[in-house]
């Protein structure tokens, strides 16, 4: 498998690419370049600087494809592979990279040079987190056919310091013991088995481990079993993992309503805290609101049968005198003559109005 780093370097653009081309590190057959002769690409980078008048910021971007020990792969084909790689990516599409196989460690890696400016639109090399982690599935898209292995998702490691990189580096090639890796892979795994803020400090405590997790404070401190400290700042720099205090406490939230949905599905719902409701109990409810709509329905349907039995609406002349004998005869006439509506309903107001007058 390749590990690909990004590696930031205070030395100028001169001594970056006559550190990865020159000395007994490599051969000549291992230099190349891309948009460049190799041979010259200090003046050629120069030259871009200059005609595009951006010659200030940063010069070059410095990344690093390494193979661990134990690789079947020989020094060509990781230079074979690093051309392909820097040639097919669209991160360096316009820019001059200049890189080399260096054979002088136990382990083959390549180096490459990227000019900031770029040559033909003279834009800055800028990249995403996102754009990198494309790049090292790009590697690993080579590495797979062309037989190699490729590293297992959740198990890279990268880091943008150059001292941390080398021992990282031996500690994920299993050459090297990292307390600063444990320390990481020991604050993950107790953040995924934690539910609270006490008890991840009790999981990393029965590993060994002292939390410093003040209110107070903004970074939390982690205190190994052989008393070396870390800051949860530092471990995210270092690893590129988010370990702040808001992403922890939100991590534990999440792992709390996980399990409080699989003790909903397993024992029913659970309304307030400690108090946990019967699974039927979502049943009588819906039950109850049924009864209801059926009492309602009885209600509207025992309306006319409660008018039947006062004698409102009839048309028998239950009234006495005129005011019976006037709805009678409205009544007839409406039957009589259906297509005048209009007119009736008029003669029925007019009937009731004088019916007011007359009581």
């Amino acid at each position: 498998m390749a590990v690909i780093k990004a590696v930031n370097s205070r030395a100028s653009l001169a001594r970056a690419v006559n550190y990865i081309t020159g000395g007994e590190k490599t051969e000549r057959t291992l230099v190349g370049g891309y948009n460049c002769n190799p041979m010259c690409a200090i003046e050629e980078m120069r030259d871009t600087k200059d005609a595009w008048r951006k010659t200030g910021g940063r010069q070059y971007k410095h990344f690093i494809q390494s193979f661990p020990y134990d690789e079947d792969i020989t020094p060509e084909e990781a230079f074979d592979i690093a051309g392909e790689l820097i040639r097919r990516s669209p991160l360096f599409k316009g820019y001059e990279v200049c890189y080399a196989t260096h054979i002088d460690k136990g382990h083959i890696h390549t180096h490459w040079i990227v000019n900031s400016v770029s040559f033909e639109h003279g834009y800055k090399f800028r990249y995403s987190k996102r754009m990198l982690q494309e790049l090292k599935d790009f590697s690993d898209k080579i590495l797979k056919e062309r037989g190699k292995s490729v590293c297992e998702k959740g198990r890279s490691v990268t880091s943008f310091r150059t001292k941390a990189y080398k021992a990282l580096e031996k500690a994920a090639q299993g050459t090297y013991h990292s307390w600063l890796l444990d320390t990481v892979i020991a604050v993950q795994d107790a953040m995924q088995m934690s539910r609270s803020r006490d008890a991840f400090i009790q999981v990393l405590e029965d590993k060994g481990y002292t939390v410093n997790w003040k209110g107070g404070r903004k970074y939390i401190t982690f205190i190994t079993p052989d008393g070396k400290k870390v800051r949860n700042k530092t471990l995210s720099a270092t690893f590129k993992v988010n370990l702040s205090k808001e992403e922890l406490l939100h991590g534990f939230e999440s792992n709390a309503q996980r399990q409080e949905y699989g003790n909903t599905k397993e024992q029913g719902y659970t309304g307030r805290a400690g108090e946990p409701r019967s699974a039927h109990s979502g049943k009588r409810a819906a039950q109850g609101a049924v009864d209801k709509l059926r009492s309602r329905l009885e209600d509207i349907q025992a309306i006319p049968d409660r008018y039947s039995e006062s004698g409102i609406g009839r048309n028998e002349s239950e009234g006495t005198g005129a005011l019976g004998e006037r709805r009678d005869k409205a009544a007839e006439t409406k039957r009589q003559q259906p297509g005048a509506q209009r007119g009736n309903r008029r003669q029925h107001r007019g009937i009731r109005r004088d019916d007011g007058r007359s009581l």
